[in-house]
């Protein structure tokens, strides 16, 4: 990026566009660089500092002697301890892009300039409208990720680990987490059914063994012993009791059921 083409930055709303021209893959398209109002603010700062330094040499980040800034990531990796490149960077919001609807990925891929169809489609300069709409796009896969980072860490915050309660129903469980604070950080972040019932997953799975036990406690009070017992047994009393949605999870109905009938018939 250069001086000039900071200073010809287009503002929409609070938020500033950029267009580079010379990059790895100039050839295809002009890159478009949507910085949200305190990164402007940053870079306007820095700017001042650098018109100290003159226009001997265009670029816009230097170095304190005035050189081209060429490794950047080996500097970042040195300050920071990091392990960062601009191909692992790239992979990274490729991956997290695969995990949403086609028009968001295809909006990922048309903003880090990897399809040589779109590319040679749309060989221009995007407007401020259209940058906006991609820079949306890697937005969207950002704070997804970040926000699903913040439900794994608080997970017991959003859905407390009782036995004897359901996993809430998809809504209601879309709901609980965007309704939370955490929006207010990720407004972009996509919450679908998939991830729900991820969530529902590790929900059940983490409480199948106090499960397991309150389930085979339950069929023992009801009259059944390792003679008599049977899976049928097991499904009849958990409607009885009303806790069928024990054996709701396919993914585990197999597992709980085995599990009980193992300890009655063990005489646990």
């Amino acid at each position: 990026m250069t001086i000039g083409e900071w200073e010809s930055r287009r503002i929409m709303d609070t938020r500033s566009i950029i267009t580079v021209a010379k990059h790895k893959t100039g050839d295809k398209e002009p890159a478009t660089l949507v910085l949200q109002e305190d990164i402007g603010e940053l870079m306007e700062r820095y700017y001042r500092l650098r018109l100290r330094l003159g226009y001997s040499r265009t670029n816009f980040f230097v170095t304190n002697r005035s050189e081209k800034v060429v490794k950047i990531y080996d500097d970042v990796n040195k300050t920071f301890g990091a392990r960062l490149s601009a191909t692992l960077f790239r992979r990274m919001v490729e991956t997290e892009g695969r995990d949403h609807d086609a028009a968001t990925s295809s909006g990922v891929a048309k903003a880090l300039q990897h399809s040589e169809d779109t590319a040679s489609r749309y060989y221009r300069v995007p407007d401020a409208a259209e940058a906006i709409r991609r820079q949306g796009n890697l937005d969207r896969v950002e704070h997804t990720a970040l926000l699903k980072s913040y439900v794994d860490k608080h997970f017991e915050d959003f859905f407390p680990l009782i036995a004897h309660s359901p996993f809430p129903k998809t809504e209601t469980a879309i709901d609980k987490i965007k309704e939370s604070d955490i929006m207010i950080d990720y407004p972009s972040a996509a919450i679908d059914m998939d991830y729900i019932i991820k969530l529902q997953d590790r929900y059940d799975a983490t409480l199948l063994a106090e499960r397991v036990d309150v389930l085979a406690e339950l069929v023992k009070l009801a009259g059944f012993d390792r003679a008599n017992v049977s899976n049928y047994a097991i499904i009849d009393v958990a409607k009885k009791k009303k806790v069928h949605f024990f054996l709701n999870n396919l993914r585990y109905r197999r597992k709980i059921l085995n599990k009980v009938l193992a300890k009655i018939k063990k005489g646990e």
